[in-house]
């Protein structure tokens, strides 16, 4: 029931990365990269959708639907913050967990959505050459 799956990270007091990456059931994503990141401006791209199933698998099974909605210190003022978004039958939860304050499983979670931009086929770009090849 997961149609759609992002992660925002915002700026802190130093080089944080800054970028929006959105991943939609088929396989179409969407990046916009900011500052302190390798691709900057808008870009669009595939993974499978193995790979977003795998990843909707592990938001169900973690519980993020029932996670609180912000993980905040509002008195420390030079952290990033992490927002994450799952839709599931048009219902979107949206967290706010500014300097990873919010539980292991919502870091883990962070960092699942972020191991799959180097998965992504950029549009524009060539095949890698593991896809060349036919290696998943």
């Amino acid at each position: 029931g997961v149609t759609e799956i992002g992660i925002e990270r915002t700026a802190c007091h130093g080089t944080c990365p800054i970028y929006t990456f959105i991943l939609k059931a088929d396989g179409t994503v969407r990046y916009v990269g900011e500052e302190h990141v390798r691709r900057k401006g808008t870009r669009t791209g595939q993974i499978s959708p193995w790979q977003f199933n795998r990843l909707a698998e592990f938001a169900v099974e973690s519980g993020y639907m029932n996670l609180d909605a912000v993980y905040d210190l509002p008195t420390i003022a030079d952290f990033h913050t992490t927002y994450t978004t799952v839709v599931v039958a048009d219902k979107r939860k949206l967290i706010k967990n500014y300097g990873d304050l919010g539980p292991t499983k919502l870091w883990a979670f962070q960092q699942a959505i972020d191991s799959l931009l180097a998965e992504v086929q950029w549009d524009g770009e060539p095949k890698r050459p593991e896809d060349l090849n036919g290696k998943p």
